[in-house]
């Protein structure tokens, strides 16, 4: 199954890509194959696969990246402002993002 040069640019539009002639042929190549082996997965019978959502070894979470949710000392104010490029009273300065007041 060969992508459309079309459907290859409307992708790349939606993603806001500026693609030239030669991407958009590779791309084309490259997506067109993972396509084809979506499509080689499609074949596969899962029928004796439980279905799941997370990886998990042994019935357990393969890893837990979050910390225990405890409460702990947190920096003072004179700490967290140790590395500030500019402070005023206590606070960081930052320049201004939004329009004026």
């Amino acid at each position: 199954m060969r992508l459309e040069k079309e459907y290859v640019l409307r992708v790349a539009r939606l993603a806001r890509l500026r693609l030239s002639p030669t991407q958009v042929e590779t791309m084309s190549a490259q997506l067109s194959s993972v396509l084809g082996y979506m499509k080689n997965l499609e074949e596969l019978d899962l029928s004796a696969v439980a279905p799941f959502s997370h990886a998990e070894k042994d019935g357990l979470p393969a890893c837990t990246p979050l910390r225990q949710d405890a409460p702990e000392a947190s920096l003072s104010v004179k700490d967290a402002l140790a590395n500030a490029g500019q402070t005023e009273d206590g606070y960081f300065v930052v320049p201004r993002v939004l329009g004026e007041e």
